[in-house]
């Protein structure tokens, strides 16, 4: 499975584009399936096996990035003893403070940024209730925002805890506000975001309410 889904991902990802890359053996499975790719870029929170093995083979070179340009850009190293051996005192590796890495701001000046990542099953139920992200719009300082609980966990406040960690880590990183379709229908998702206190336009196209929520 984590080789189907590695082979359907390498499908998206075009040469040239700075890559993101989360922790766990499916991101590694999709690295995998990048050995005919050319000049990727690297700007990450982690560094792991997969990329360095990939930096040797030359698929990743930096060499088009818009930011930190020749230069693999990462926070922290996971791997094995030859992976640390080929970063030690490695020119083309810098290792910057997680605040830099993973600004909403440092991120949006780098063009063609594809974040790959996995989603973590709950332990206890083994299945995952709610999921959350925002993507930065170029360089607005918005992000758009969008989240799902699934059905047997809504009206538990999931939701709204959910949000309000993305408008802190939005917050945080610099973002003014967040942008949002809703369907006229779903009333919830609505609420929810009526209810975060938001400085809110809102606007109707063919039954779906776009929103743009201004931070206070």
């Amino acid at each position: 499975m984590a080789h189907q889904i590695g082979h359907y991902v390498a499908r998206i990802v075009q040469d040239g584009e700075t890559i993101q890359v989360g922790y766990g053996s499916l991101p590694n499975a999709i690295l995998a399936n990048f050995r005919n790719k050319k000049n990727l870029g690297v700007h990450s929170e982690l560094l792991t096996d997969g990329m360095v093995e990939l930096i040797q083979k030359g698929v990743i070179d930096n060499s088009r990035k818009t930011l930190n340009r020749g230069k693999t850009v990462a926070t922290f190293c996971m791997g094995h003893r030859k992976t640390y051996e080929f970063i030690h005192d490695n020119p083309s590796i810098e290792f910057r403070r997680i605040d830099y890495t993973n600004s909403a701001i440092t991120i949006a000046r780098q063009q063609n940024m594809t974040a790959i990542n996995s989603a973590l099953e709950d332990e206890e139920a083994g299945k995952a209730v709610a999921i959350g992200q925002y993507g930065i719009i170029g360089d607005t300082h918005t992000a758009e925002v969008a989240l799902v609980v699934r059905d047997d966990f809504q009206n538990k406040g999931i939701g709204t805890e959910l949000l309000s960690y993305l408008t802190y880590l939005a917050k945080r990183a610099g973002l003014l506000g967040f942008t949002a379709e809703v369907l006229g229908e779903n009333k919830p998702m609505q609420h929810l975001f009526e209810k975060m206190g938001f400085d809110t336009q809102r606007r109707t196209d063919q039954g779906v309410y776009e929103l743009k929520m201004a931070f206070k």
